[in-house]
């Protein structure tokens, strides 16, 4: 399986971070028990998917991910 993470927009505002990716799922080989569903190998799925990142400096003080449907 390769996982690839395309950003479609970032935020940073002081004492914020926030990022909206679109996740792309490639299966290299037959996944037949896939969580998301049976894959064959060269099939794709794409996920949205959000974080936001509460800052103090440079140390992550909270994290929350957001996971879109598959289509």
């Amino acid at each position: 399986m390769q996982i690839d993470l395309l950003p479609s927009s970032i935020l940073v505002k002081p004492g914020v971070t926030a990022v909206e990716v679109e996740r792309v799922l490639h299966a290299k080989t037959d996944l037949p028990d896939f969580l998301l569903g049976p894959m064959k190998a060269g099939d794709k799925a794409s996920m949205p998917m959000a974080a936001v990142y509460h800052m103090a400096g440079d140390l992550i003080t909270r994290a929350r991910i957001y996971w879109g449907r598959c289509p």
